[in-house]
């Protein structure tokens, strides 16, 4: 969160790369980052406040672990907010998710929702919703026809661009550490990953295949896991910089090199791996601009303009740096 901040303030500290590429993408998302200063100046009393927002978090046990998750909801709440509307983030337990809307809906509390993680089959949540016709907005699309608002990340084509730019290394043995299953990125990481490796016909083995929670801990584990493998992967694509972090300290630990005995590629660039002990390479969205940008769309929403002109597509960028480099001659040598 704070390295996108500072590249929106154009803070020298942060590099030219990662500051150009977080802001073309919030170029592309229309956000502009306001000033103290504006915000003041703009802030609504209560009395102006138009309505509200809502948007239900199913609880787990790392449900608040992941950074991405933080992120959003700053965009998501520091927007609400500019545009004269309350913003309510609203915990359930997953079990209860269903009726967790059905209660609010039923209270009439909000003006409308955001959604994050879009389910990769039929979606109940859109369904339930464009049934109590209620405007919503989603933050990824699933594989049902697109008649709602959304702001759709290219999750496939990323983690693609993350195993061409592994080969072109010349990387053939490469894992991939997942999120938990359920969400459309997860399958449309997965899905990117496998495209890519079947395009140059390089081997694709359930037991490189991992996921789990997007912590320090799942990531350590898993590179111990892999690194006994036979063969061992020469490189790995992980599901944040969180689980990336921790498997460079596996890495470490068996005193390996990293971006020369083994490389590493992250998808998100929220929290600082530009400064880790090895840069990484990263898979770059930036989550708090688009936050921003779903808060946007529901407003006009509700506004009433048509859901048509409220469907935007971002493709990440691949962000280079130390953690990837040529292919060992051995797998994990």
């Amino acid at each position: 969160m704070a390295t996108v901040s500072r590249a929106l303030r154009n803070d020298d500290a942060v590099n030219l790369e990662t500051r150009s590429a977080v802001q073309r993408l919030a170029s592309d998302l229309g956000y502009t980052p306001r000033t103290t200063r504006d915000r003041s100046a703009n802030r609504p009393p209560n009395s102006a406040m138009k309505g509200a927002f809502g948007f239900v978090q199913p609880l787990n046990s790392f449900a608040f672990e992941d950074p991405l998750l933080l992120d959003f909801v700053g965009g998501m709440a520091s927007r609400t907010f500019e545009l004269g509307r309350l913003f309510h983030m609203v915990p359930t337990e997953v079990s209860q998710e269903e009726m967790c809307y059905g209660h609010l809906l039923e209270q009439g509390m909000f003006d409308g929702f955001i959604l994050l993680n879009a389910r990769p089959s039929a979606d109940w949540r859109i369904r339930y919703l464009q049934a109590s016709n209620i405007p919503f907005v989603v933050h990824g699309r699933g594989n049902e026809p697109v008649t709602y608002p959304c702001v759709d990340v290219g999750f496939r084509s990323g983690h693609r661009r993350a195993v061409e730019h592994l080969v072109e290394l010349g990387h053939r043995n490469i894992a991939l550490l997942n999120s938990l299953p359920g969400t459309l990125a997860a399958a449309e990481w997965d899905a990117g990953y496998r495209e890519g490796l079947e395009t140059i016909g390089a081997p694709i083995r359930a037991n490189w295949l991992l996921s789990g929670p997007k912590t320090e801990e799942f990531g350590y584990r898993a590179l111990q896991q892999l690194l006994e493998s036979e063969p061992a992967p020469t490189a790995i694509i992980c599901s944040n910089v969180l689980s990336a972090k921790g498997a460079e300290q596996a890495i470490s630990d068996r005193g390996m090199t990293i971006g020369k005995d083994f490389s590493i590629v992250a998808y998100d660039d929220q929290l600082p791996g530009a400064f880790y002990a090895v840069p990484i390479t990263t898979i770059f969205a930036p989550c708090r601009p688009m936050g921003a940008a779903l808060a946007d769309l529901l407003d006009r929403a509700v506004a009433g303009e048509p859901y048509t002109n409220l469907q935007i597509h971002i493709e990440p960028e691949l962000v280079v740096r130390a953690s990837t480099g040529q292919a060992p001659r051995s797998p994990g040598a």
